[in-house]
């Protein structure tokens, strides 16, 4: 195999064209402008039920979560992924290829040039070990863990101006003691801005073939100020909240393209950039479903230690701790949730929205004319209240919409380009038809011909191949320990999928 040039994936969770277009009409993203000109662009249609795992999983694979087995935030791990993914292929065991946030990479790959697990790895190990002071930015000693890795982030790239910000806020913090609305959007917007410097600085330093990078802030931020750009949507959104973070959702936009810029500077020219997102994002108004199900839930009915639970906007998924081949706690979870009632009324409290093989999903079954405090019965004679169980969650004002972006800029993609209606399965297919390497006939997703030009496809015909697994992966069972299933879920409630 011949490479002619490095392959680039920017992941940017949650963007969506409904922020991009008017930031791009205003000239205030220059850089995603101009892959944009230089490339073809379009958007595509999300898995829209699954957690950002089993997306970027499905992103990277292109397989349906069902077959690549990522589906939550608990088996987002190498060990549970069933096949190939793009990584993989392209690389085929040379080790020239850098991760960097992506989700379903941990355990770190030490025979990668650099890997970087996300947020939720199990453990805070990376490859090279030297790079590990990057989790310090989740630790819970706030913005001072800036401090703490301090030259480390100098000797890695950080910019002089990004450390200055983040000293800054950490004196501000000191100075001010603010409220966690105050901070939280600041110290997103610097890890951002510290995270792509360092990958800037790994590109340039072991120069892969290949490397791809997960930005989480706008997903994090949308989530948690989306009321306040679009205010309309949500009530008792005041003028002062609107005056000090209407503007929130734009700079994390605008922090995405500067990272970019930094990237573009760091490879050569005729490299194939991608950014695409998992799902778009848009407004949850709040007039109609303010009750989450909290994870107190499992704990009352007695499934905390048979099944995991994660958020997605509004409704709940449940899978089972034991893996795919156990049901049996799924179908008993769903007889108690179906027990679950108003004494008032006997009216169900919970509703099962989705029934699958491997995992349920619900949702409360009411809005704001219930209140917290109503008793509800599970069993016979056992009660409590409603606010044990569900919570209204003040802070969700987005949640996950059902079309992404994607763009792409290099060799063989038409100029100044747009397609319509791809999905989140066209990225490695169409990865592979840029490289002239088969595409896998048993992949969910299609090779987007629209955006590659006409002149590559004729000297570069589409080729097949049955698949890249001469069998299916066997899936590890990886269990977690106490610590670690507390620490990750600690992590889910500070990015709003556990309440």
């Amino acid at each position: 195999m011949t490479w002619i040039s490095p392959v680039v994936v920017i992941g940017v969770d949650a963007a969506t064209w409904d922020v991009l277009d008017p930031l791009l009409a205003a000239g205030k993203l220059p850089n995603i402008a101009r892959l944009i000109n230089d490339g073809a662009s379009g958007r595509i249609k999300s898995l829209i039920r699954y957690p950002s795992p089993a997306l970027w999983t499905s992103i990277s694979t292109g397989k349906l979560p069902e077959k690549h087995g990522v589906t939550d935030f608990y088996n987002a791990t190498r060990h549970n992924i069933r096949c190939s993914t793009v990584f993989e292929i392209l690389d085929q065991g040379r080790g020239d290829v850098g991760y960097f946030r992506w989700f379903a990479t941990w355990p770190a790959d030490k025979g990668a040039k650099f890997s970087v697990p996300s947020a939720v790895a199990r453990t805070p190990e990376t490859h090279p070990a030297n790079l590990g002071f990057l989790n310090q930015l989740l630790q819970p000693s706030g913005a001072r863990s800036y401090f703490i890795g301090g030259w480390q982030y100098l000797l890695h790239g950080a910019r002089l101006k990004t450390l200055t910000r983040a000293i800054t806020e950490i004196i501000y913090e000191i100075i001010v003691n603010p409220e966690q609305c105050d901070w939280h959007y600041r110290r997103r917007l610097i890890e951002a801005a510290i995270y792509g410097d360092v990958f800037n600085y790994l590109l340039r330093e072991y120069k892969p073939q290949f490397a791809a990078i997960l930005f989480f802030h706008a997903d994090d931020l949308s989530h948690r100020y989306w009321k306040y750009r679009e205010p309309q949507s949500f009530r008792e959104v005041s003028e002062g909240e609107i005056s000090k973070y209407g503007k929130v959702i734009e700079e994390a936009y605008i922090e995405t393209d500067t990272a970019i810029g930094g990237i573009l500077k760091s490879i050569p020219d005729d490299a194939t950039v991608i950014v695409i997102s998992d799902h778009g994002q848009q407004a949850g108004s709040s007039w109609e479903v303010p009750y989450r199900i909290s994870h107190n839930l499992l704990r009352y009915l007695g499934f905390e230690d048979r099944v995991y639970m994660t958020n997605i906007g509004y409704s709940t998924s449940f899978r089972s701790q034991s893996g795919r081949d156990d049901r049996q706690a799924l179908n008993e979870l769903c007889v108690s949730l179906e027990r679950v009632k108003l004494t008032q009324n006997g009216r169900s409290v919970f509703k099962i929205i989705l029934d699958e093989p491997e995992d349920i999903t619900a949702e409360v079954n009411f809005g704001p004319e219930i209140d917290i405090n109503e008793i509800v019965t599970c069993a016979a004679g056992k009660y409590t209240i409603l606010g044990d169980w569900v919570f209204s969650d003040g802070q969700l004002s987005g949640i996950h919409s059902e079309w992404g972006i994607l763009i792409m800029k290099g060799p063989g993609i038409r100029r100044g380009y747009r397609f319509e209606d791809a999905t989140i399965l066209d990225m490695t297919p169409t990865i592979l038809a840029l490289r002239s390497i088969p595409i896998g006939e048993d992949m969910d997703g299609q090779v987007i011909t629209e955006a590659i030009s006409q002149d590559f496809l004729e000297e570069h015909p589409l080729q097949y191949i049955a698949s890249y697994d001469a069998k299916d992966k066997e899936e590890q069972d990886i269990t977690f320990s106490p610590r670690e299933l507390e620490e990750l879920e600690a992590r889910l409630r500070n990015l709003g999928y556990l309440g």
